[in-house]
């Protein structure tokens, strides 16, 4: 579950209520330069008190770099999970993740500390940020996914996208996932996209269709 943790503390309260704590993890982005940080910091400890799994992300925007030694010091003493997901995008003509500096790379990685490498869904936490650290660095363009058979990307009125890359752009839908005839793509499909933060996960081996 996502949330910039805006809600006042009645809220977070009903939504305890309602929603079962062994079942759910609450991912919560941070926004330094919108929100108290020790306001968010205090809903995020109650949860945690109440047994929920949290875990807390800043993205690596550049002119939010400089603040994430901080929040990770302040998440981490209290007992959360905290990571800097790489940003992805333009700022001051650079393109990042690829114009990232080699400090700000290993800012990024070292990040991770708090997560526990024995656990597959703080593993894939790590790998996610590493490859989307050098994802520009070859493109999937004409590769075997699974993306469209194993995994889709489903919106809010049930329309299926073959991925995430794919939605942005307006590519390839599957049908709707409310429609009692729709199936996912029965084999993998090469990819059309130059860029994809998922792609260690769903690509083919090293198998390029030409």
């Amino acid at each position: 579950f996502d949330t910039n943790m805006s809600w006042s503390l009645d809220e977070v309260s009903r939504f305890t209520e309602i929603v079962s704590h062994d079942r759910t993890t609450v991912d919560v982005s941070l926004h330094p330069s919108e929100g108290d940080m020790n306001e968010v910091l205090a809903k995020c400890a109650w949860l945690k008190e109440r047994g929920y799994k949290l875990i807390a992300r800043l993205v690596g925007y550049p002119p939010l770099l400089d603040q994430a030694q901080r929040l990770r010091s302040l998440f981490e003493e209290a007992g959360l999970r905290f990571i800097v997901n790489p940003y992805q995008g333009e700022w001051q003509g650079r393109e990042y993740p690829r114009d990232y500096t080699d400090a700000e790379r290993r800012l990024i990685e070292g990040s991770c500390a708090s997560l526990d490498p024995a656990l597959a869904e703080d593993r894939e936490q790590v790998e996610i940020a590493a490859h989307i650290l050098r994802m520009h660095e070859q493109s999937p363009r004409g590769r075997l996914c699974r993306s469209g058979s194993l995994y889709a990307r489903v919106m809010h009125d049930g329309l299926v996208y073959r991925c995430q890359p794919y939605e942005s752009r307006g590519w390839e839908t599957l049908g709707n996932l409310l429609d009692a005839d729709f199936r996912l793509r029965g084999a993998s499909m090469p990819c059309r996209s130059d860029l994809c933060e998922f792609e260690y996960k769903y690509l083919v081996a090293t198998e390029t269709v030409r």
